[in-house]
This record gives C-alpha cells, structure tokens and sequence, in this order.
C-alpha cells in the first residue's frame, strides 16, 4: 500500500494531520471519514531515498480520553501475544476516537523506522514522564502489555473517580443556581411591586418590611454594577490562577480551608500513590518513580512535598525516615509507607493506599453534595418565608389603618 499524508477536520472543527496507509486516494478518504474526518489535503508520499512522514502530534495535546483509549487497545492487543507492530496495525482498524487513531499511526510509523515506542510516545504533548517510563520499562523486561495494563487500570480509576464527583455535583449545582436565580427573581421582580403599593401609603412599615424593601431597592438599582463586581472578581481569579505566583497563593488558601482542603489533598495523594504503585510493580526505583511524579500536574504545595521526600531519599534515609515529617501526609500514610518498607512490597502497600484515601474521599465528597441539598432547601425556605412574613406584616398594618378610620 501507498502512504499519504492527509488534512482533516474533526466535527468540532479541528484540524488534524498525518500519514495514513491506503491503496488509493479514494480509500484514504473513506477511511478518514470512517475515523470522523473530513479530508481537506490528501497528497501521496514517496518513501525513496528514506524520507519519512512528518509527525505532527507533538504540536497539539493529548486529552486524559485519548490516552485512555490507546492504553487499552494497545494492551490488549499485546497480551494476546502480537507483537508492538503488529498491535498498532490492528488497533488502527479498532472504533476509536479519531485522535487515538492519529497518535497509534504516528507510533507506528516510528516503530517501523526504529524508534521504540517509549521514545515516539515522549515526543508527545499531554502523555506523563512516568507513562514513558513505564512503556520503556515494558520494553526492557518484554512485558508491555502487563505494563500498559497497568496504566490503564490506573488512568481507568483516575476517569472514574472525576466521572464520580462531576456526576454527583451535577444536581446540586442545579439546585443551588435554580435557587440563586429564584431568589434574585423574587427581589428584583416581585418585592418591588408590593413596594410601589406600600409606597402609595402613608402609615410606618413594620421593621422587617423596610429592610426587606430596602435591600430589594438596592439590588434592583445596583444590578448592573453587582454583575460587573462579580465578573470582574471572576476574570481576576483567573488570572491569577494563570500565574505561578497567583496560583501558589491559591492553592495554599484552599488547601488551608477546614472541610475543603483534607478532600483535595487525599484525592490528589490517591492518584500519586496509584500511578507510584505501577511503577514501582514495573520494578522503577522509588527515587525514580517520585521524579517522575512530581511532575504530574497537581498542587504546587504537594510536588513541593514529594520533591522534598525525593531529596531525602537522596541523601540516603529510609522510606520510613524520609516521610515523617512531610506535611500533608495524614498519620495513617506515614503508617502504611513505613509498613511497605518493613515487609518490601511497597508497591502493594501504595496500591492499596491509594484504595483507602480514594475510598475515603468519593465518601467524604458524596456526603457533603448530600447536605447541600437539604441546606440550599432551608436556606430558600428561610429566605422566602422571611419575605412572605415581612410582606403580610405590612398589608396587616395596611388593613388596620383602614379598619380603624
């Protein structure tokens, strides 16, 4: 078959190019659109004199689902005992997203010219250092496909876990914007058509109907300006999130926050000591393995911490030793990694470490979206009984006063 370098565009819009293998142009073309690419360059390449395509995947990233896909095809695959070629051949023929199927044509046209698969894979934007070791690792021992196992199950239970806390926030979230934006209804539409009535006449207003009336006065007449504070506090957050300094203070503000701060910190030490346990069962030393951690995306404050438990380990203190004085790490962490360094399975131990703080925040998590259910219920309850009371109260006095004269 004839290579071809091809242009496309996805249905959102982006455009994605690289080689593809096809007897014709018209073959080439079905299957883009098969992959859900719309071809807009397809032009033949001449492999003479030993030119090679142009990889482009390193100028774009790779998303948490693109890699998920590729580890599982690709560790199946070589489980079943085909070899890394033969496995990327196949995995091309699978139903995957589309960047999955540009990123396994990259590698195995790398393959094909020499490179290991570790090394295409580390030209990547988006793929960890610690998944490039584990694939070169795998490489090493003959085992990859027990190795991109390994990934995948750690990648797998990353997903799912997100999956799990954005499920369960969905409803309320809804039920706290549908309360936000009822209330807001309630003062800036309703309140001022019994104040134009009250105003009308003459008699004093009980206490509670004029400060009713009059914060329903001042959010009517500053809404503009209320929105324009809050937008602008919104855009400043964000910038500062997007520099290193801003973000620091961020994440120290959040960490420090009582009820908030221990949920992230366990969430973010499962994942580490998940995808530290995989490399640790690849037989990567755990000096190794914190180095190439630490560069996983996360709070600033925790790489901080592993950094320090890397230079520790350097400077030749034992696992036990080096941990006890870290900050972040809960008691029972401590416990759970000197008990790994006694009995040597430390991977076990790290896995499952990483079981427990996973467990103990989706339960931590579940529970605390459970109350702001019944809280944003009271809470409005509060608010529009308040309002109902302070509203009747007047048109009692109203009703008096013209009862009496």
């Amino acid at each position: 078959m004839a290579d071809w370098i091809y242009q496309g565009i996805d249905a959102r819009g982006r455009l994605f190019t690289g080689p593809i293998e096809a007897a014709d142009a018209d073959e080439a073309a079905h299957r883009l659109q098969q992959q859900g690419l719309l071809t807009t360059r397809l032009v033949p390449h001449t492999q003479a004199g030993g030119t090679s395509p142009v990889r482009h995947h390193g100028r774009r990233r790779i998303d948490r689902a693109t890699l998920l896909a590729f580890t599982d095809a690709l560790s199946g695959l070589l489980r079943a005992g085909l070899t890394i070629e033969q496995s990327l051949t196949v995995a091309l023929t699978l139903s995957l997203p589309p960047a999955a199927h540009l990123l396994i044509a990259d590698a195995r046209h790398d393959v094909r010219a020499g490179i290991s698969l570790s090394e295409s894979l580390a030209q990547v934007d988006g793929i960890p250092t610690y998944y490039v070791s584990l694939v070169h690792n795998g490489e090493l021992t003959g085992d990859l496909g027990a190795m991109l196992a390994r990934l995948q199950k750690a990648i797998a239970r990353s997903a799912e876990i997100r999956a799990g806390i954005l499920n369960a926030a969905i409803y309320p979230a809804l039920l706290v914007v549908v309360m936000l934006l009822s209330l807001l209804f309630l003062f800036i539409d309703v309140v001022p058509r019994f104040a134009a009535m009250f105003a009308r006449s003459s008699i004093r207003l009980p206490a509670a109907t004029r400060a009713l009336l009059a914060v329903a006065t001042f959010l009517h007449r500053n809404m503009m300006g209320l929105s324009s504070g809050v937008l602008a506090s919104i855009i400043l957050l964000m910038g500062a999130w997007r520099s290193p300094g801003g973000r620091a203070s961020l994440e120290r503000l959040v960490l420090h926050i009582p009820a908030l701060g221990p949920i992230i910190v366990s969430l973010e030490l499962g994942r580490v000591f998940r995808t530290m346990a995989a490399l640790l069962a690849a037989g990567i030393p755990l000096t190794q393995a914190l180095t190439n951690i630490w560069a996983l995306p996360g709070p600033g404050t925790l790489r901080s911490m592993l950094h320090t438990w890397h230079e520790r380990l350097v400077a030749g203190e034992s696992p036990a030793q080096s941990v006890a004085s870290l900050p972040l790490l809960p008691a029972f962490v401590r416990q759970f990694i000197a008990m790994g360094n006694e009995t040597g399975r430390m991977d076990d131990v790290l896995s499952a470490l990483a079981d427990r703080l996973e467990h103990d925040t989706d339960r931590a998590i579940h529970r605390a979206l459970s109350l702001v259910e019944p809280a944003a219920i009271l809470v409005m309850g509060l608010i529009v009984g308040a309002v109902v009371v302070s509203i009747l109260a007047a048109v009692f006095a109203l009703n008096t006063v013209h009862i009496s004269t």
